[in-house]
């Protein structure tokens, strides 16, 4: 690891270091919500001078959201350092720009985002040689879309500290209160190597108790019924995650024939089971391996295939089941 060189060390005491009696925060809940969340389509602009939409992040990102930078030449609000959680962001910066090679090794980008407009962030980008972008959110859309916590200091709204690991724009860890936050860098990377380098054992035994049930339901041709949570569609449901089967021309074998092609097409697709006319899959994210699990049953007499998809873990899918069932029967109408 990198120490920190003379761009943290020529700042004033009062910026770089944290007093011994730093208040520390409480875990009041308000971020307890956000596990499992996704980004929203939010376009914020970067100290790089572009923009990054979040909903568009692909892969491991690190996004430490953060009160306010100091700077040398201005003094901190009247009160910061009583205020549990407030100090402290410059330290949290230079950590990640220390640690910030080895979360490359890891495959993990790094954002930093707070309520300062980009160019007062630009100053500290600059003066402290990050290595990686800070969004600006001087309008509190995050806040909006995700509820995030926030404070008011000097007549501004700030948010409070936290950081969100994500997975294809997908909430999958939450350090929230952050203290003190010159370890919270340290404290990412330990969770992603022991995350990323390792099976997930809780991960393999809902897999398996999945691939129970399935079996167990497939007897009958019915598919599995959707919860009442939004994150999942089906071609049985009455409710707001019915859609359409897809209907083919035929034989029955060759249509399923077909299906199996455009499943395994996909991205992290395997085939769990199969059996003359009814198929079961699991689609897999990239990295912390969460499982959306599918049902597909063959109806030979009405020509339609019926299927059923959702998530296997977290309150909503934000439209992902919907859409992959959408690219399936598309796929599976231009297959030949």
């Amino acid at each position: 690891m990198s120490t920190p060189d003379r761009h943290c060390i020529y700042m004033t005491t009062s910026l770089t270091t944290l007093p011994d009696d730093l208040p520390a925060p409480l875990d009041d809940g308000a971020a307890a919500h956000l596990d499992g969340m996704h980004l929203p389509a939010l376009a914020l602009p970067r100290t790089d001078r572009g923009t990054t939409d979040l909903a568009t992040l692909r892969g491991l990102q690190v996004i430490y959201i953060y009160p306010m930078t100091g700077r040398p030449d201005a003094p901190l609000p009247d009160g910061w350092d009583a205020i549990p959680g407030a100090r402290g962001c410059t330290p949290q910066s230079c950590a990640f720009r220390d640690h910030h090679a080895e979360l490359a090794t890891l495959g993990a980008g790094v954002f930093g985002l707070s309520s300062q407009r980009s160019d007062y962030q630009q100053e500290a980008a600059a003066r402290l040689h990050l290595p990686f972008p800070l969004l600006s959110d001087d309008s509190l859309q995050l806040k909006a879309a995700l509820r995030l916590p926030t404070f008011t200091a000097a007549g501004m709204q700030l948010y409070r500290r936290l950081t969100l690991i994500t997975e294809d724009a997908r909430i999958v860890k939450v350090f929230y209160p952050v203290f003190p936050p010159d370890r919270n860098a340290a404290d990412v990377l330990a969770w992603l190597k022991e995350h990323t380098m390792k099976p997930r054992a809780t991960a393999l035994a809902l897999a398996a108790c999945a691939a129970t049930a399935l079996a167990a339901d497939a007897a009958t041709r019915m598919l599995t019924p959707c919860p009442d949570s939004p994150n999942c569609v089906s071609t049985q449901s009455d409710s707001a995650a019915k859609m359409a089967p897809i209907p083919f021309s035929g034989d029955a074998a060759a249509a399923q024939a077909r299906l199996k092609q455009v499943i395994l097409a996909q991205p992290r697709a395997t085939i769990t089971r199969e059996e003359p006319g009814f198929i079961a899959a699991e689609f897999r994210s990239r990295i912390f391996r969460f499982v959306d699990a599918a049902e597909f049953a063959i109806d030979a007499g009405a020509s339609v295939i019926h299927y059923r998809s959702g998530a296997r873990t977290g309150y909503s899918d934000f439209g992902v089941n919907r859409s992959r069932m959408e690219a399936l029967a598309k796929g599976f109408a231009e297959a030949k």
